[in-house]
């Protein structure tokens, strides 16, 4: 896999209708996790559903994998896996659907059964997925002071 910088994921995208990079950043966890997943995106149709994984950017140009909680014909509300808050995309600005992703040398397909069952359970945003994210962002937090002092 070569390295695409981000100002090629969109002229890859257009020539082979598949881009592969592995993503950066938590917003995704705990079905991507940062920098230790390849993902493959698909060219976007145009036709999206709920729970599809978008591959979009932002206005600042930044490019953003979130997942779609709602479809309306001019812009979709998406999300992080591990966010509170969506946020609205037009849908000019989406550029690719997630096709699946690598969890070590095994491809999960976004079709796969079981991932598709995880992804119920996780949208549902019961109380203990709300839990689950408090306690991962603490973790974090947590990590990057111990990683500060110890510097």
């Amino acid at each position: 896999m070569s390295v695409i910088q981000n100002a090629d994921y969109l002229s890859v995208l257009e020539q082979s209708g598949v881009l592969s990079f592995v993503p950066n950043g938590n917003s995704m966890w705990p079905f991507i996790k940062n920098r230790s997943q390849t993902v493959i995106i698909k060219k976007s149709t145009g036709v999206f559903k709920s729970k599809d994984v978008v591959f979009f950017r932002r206005e600042d140009g930044s490019f953003v994998l979130h997942r779609v909680m709602q479809v309306f014909p001019e812009y979709l509300i998406v999300k992080g896996d591990s966010q509170i808050n969506p946020e609205k995309v037009d849908v000019n600005n989406v550029f690719g659907v997630l096709d699946g992703f690598y969890k070590g040398k095994k491809y999960i397909p976004v079709t796969d059964k079981k991932y598709q069952k995880k992804v119920d359970a996780w949208c549902k945003n019961t109380l203990l997925t709300r839990l689950r994210k408090k306690l991962f962002y603490f973790t974090n937090r947590l990590k990057r002071i111990f990683k500060k002092r110890d510097k």
